[in-house]
C-alpha cells in the first residue's frame, strides 16, 4: 500500500477547499489559481499540508497545476450557498488582484497573518 507524503495530499485537501469556496457572490465560470491557493491557506488546510514550509507549498502547487491540467483535479463549486457550478481555469495569477502568494514573502505573510489570527482565537 502507498503512502502519500503531505504534499500529494494537498491535492485532495486542496480540491476539497475550493468546491466549498466562493470568493463573491457571482458564480464566475473561469478562476485564478493565485487566489485559491490564498484562501486555501489562509483557511489553515493549505498551511497544514505544506507544514507551513514554502518549499512544500512550492511542490503541492505543482502537484496542483498538474492535476488540474491533467482533469484529475476540479475546480467546480458543489458548496450550500449556490447551486453546482463547473469552474475552469483562466490562468494563475489574477492581474485585477494584488498581492503575490507564491512568492516567499507573501507565503510568510500569510501563514504569519493565519497563525496569528489561530493564537487570537485561543486566548
Amino acid at each position: 500500500m502507498r503512502v502519500y507524503s503531505h504534499v500529494e495530499m494537498s491535492c485532495e485537501e486542496f480540491q476539497a477547499f475550493v468546491s466549498l469556496w466562493r470568493p463573491s457572490e457571482t458564480c464566475a465560470a473561469t478562476v485564478y489559481l493565485e487566489p485559491l491557493l490564498a484562501g486555501w491557506l489562509s483557511g489553515g488546510s493549505g498551511i497544514e499540508c505544506t507544514a507551513a514550509n514554502y518549499d512544500h507549498f512550492l511542490q503541492a502547487v505543482v502537484l496542483i497545476i498538474d492535476a488540474i491540467l491533467s482533469g484529475r483535479l476540479s475546480l467546480d463549486y458543489h458548496g450550500p450557498h449556490a447551486e453546482p457550478y463547473r469552474r475552469f481555469l483562466a490562468g494563475l495569477h489574477d492581474p485585477n488582484v494584488g498581492g503575490n502568494v507564491l512568492s516567499r514573502m507573501g507565503f510568510d505573510y500569510i501563514v504569519r497573518q493565519t497563525e496569528k489570527g489561530r493564537g487570537s482565537e485561543v486566548s
